[in-house]
């Protein structure tokens, strides 16, 4: 037959069950068997299932957007009549994470920069969860990779994400070890963390968060320590 391209979106959704995941594993085996057939795929974390030889070079995880780009996204979708520094501050707020500056754009477009800006000091995350498209919710996201099998396997897992949250330099894997933070299996939370994309390793070798995630991650802090986040 003529050639054909299947496309598996989210399929962290099923992969994550680890109850499925050798069969999961198999089926793409499978698929990927088939004549005449490409097989693409997007999930979240930083692994891959097995037993597929995937195209090399590896595609790497999706990172944050470089300044230009984040800008001009923004602008492409607010337009450029804004104050430039107040669409840097919005993005700073976005760590140039595409989702975050979509939402945020499409709330520019119609209320304006300041005013987004008002609204997220008092609003954080769930400014950009009551937006234009409920798909696109970035609460919902979070909340997601939150919930997933991986990270209730490693139920400390969230303290180590409200310790970052609060550390916005990170921390590397000697800090880890030298600090004696009273967390359990803390290098398995930290795997956890990476592989459900809350957190990641920058060039400096450190463990972070962007900002959206820290701050959802700061109110996880807030709940640990038994406060009243609003």
């Amino acid at each position: 037959g003529p050639p054909c391209l299947l496309i598996l979106d989210n399929l962290e959704t099923v992969w994550e069950l680890l109850q499925l995941r050798k069969e999961i594993e198999e089926f793409l085996s499978l698929l990927a068997g088939a004549d005449h057939l490409a097989m693409m795929i997007t999930m979240r974390g930083a692994e891959r299932p097995a037993k597929v030889q995937w195209t090399r070079p590896f595609v790497l995880p999706v990172s944050p957007l470089s300044q230009d780009a984040a800008q001009k996204m923004f602008i492409d979708i607010a337009d450029d009549t804004h104050d430039p520094e107040e669409i840097d501050e919005i993005l700073s707020l976005t760590d140039n994470m595409p989702l975050a500056i979509s939402l945020l754009a499409h709330l520019a477009a119609t209320e304006g920069c300041s005013n987004v800006l008002s609204h997220w000091n008092r609003e954080k995350t769930a400014l950009i969860s009551e937006g234009y498209d409920k798909r696109d919710n970035l609460d919902l996201s979070i909340s997601m990779s939150l919930s997933s099998p991986r990270m209730t396997s490693e139920p400390h897992s969230c303290k180590l994400l409200s310790l970052l949250a609060i550390l916005p330099s990170g921390i590397s894997d000697i800090e880890l070890v030298q600090s004696k933070i009273p967390i359990q299996n803390i290098h398995s939370c930290k795997t956890a963390l990476i592989c459900t994309t809350l957190a990641y390793i920058d060039e400096h070798k450190r463990l972070k968060v962007l900002v959206p995630t820290g701050v959802y991650g700061d109110l996880i802090h807030q709940v640990v320590l038994g406060r009243d986040p609003r």
